[in-house]
């Protein structure tokens, strides 16, 4: 497990790491994060609250990492079942999602991911906004 120690971290994970149960790496950025997800069978995102956009899962993704996760918020826009990986609406389906996630095409997952979220692709997206403003001025 990597990120940041937080509240939730000590109270519900580091009984875990102290236990053996979990390994925790701390915060991972840059190429050490990609090393990190692209080794990873599945990135597993539990997380139950819906925020705007997860970028983990598109970081996960573009490393050809599938994803396991909670099914509200943006994910249902972001994971693509079946493809880049499995999206569940209850704690059950979450672990179907993560054991489904292994058989998936790792390249595959990052090659559809490039396409919906590559650089190359979001400097296309931006360029076009910016050209739809300066038009309407």
């Amino acid at each position: 497990m990597a990120g940041p120690e937080n509240t939730y971290f000590r109270e519900r994970v580091k009984p875990l790491v102290d236990a053996g149960t979990v390994e925790y790496v701390g915060y991972v950025g840059g190429t050490d994060r990609d090393r990190l997800l692209g080794g990873a069978k599945v990135l597993l995102y539990p997380v139950q609250f819906p925020e705007a956009f997860g970028l983990v899962l598109v970081e996960a993704m573009l490393c050809g990492t599938p994803v396991a996760a909670m099914r509200v918020g943006a994910v249902p826009e972001i994971v693509d079942d079946g493809i880049t990986g499995y999206t569940a609406g209850s704690r059950e389906e979450f672990l179907q999602a993560a054991a489904q996630c292994v058989r998936l095409d790792r390249q595959r997952i990052r090659r559809h991911a490039e396409r919906r979220f590559g650089a190359e692709r979001m400097a296309r997206d931006y360029a076009r906004v910016y050209e739809d403003v300066v038009a309407r001025k």
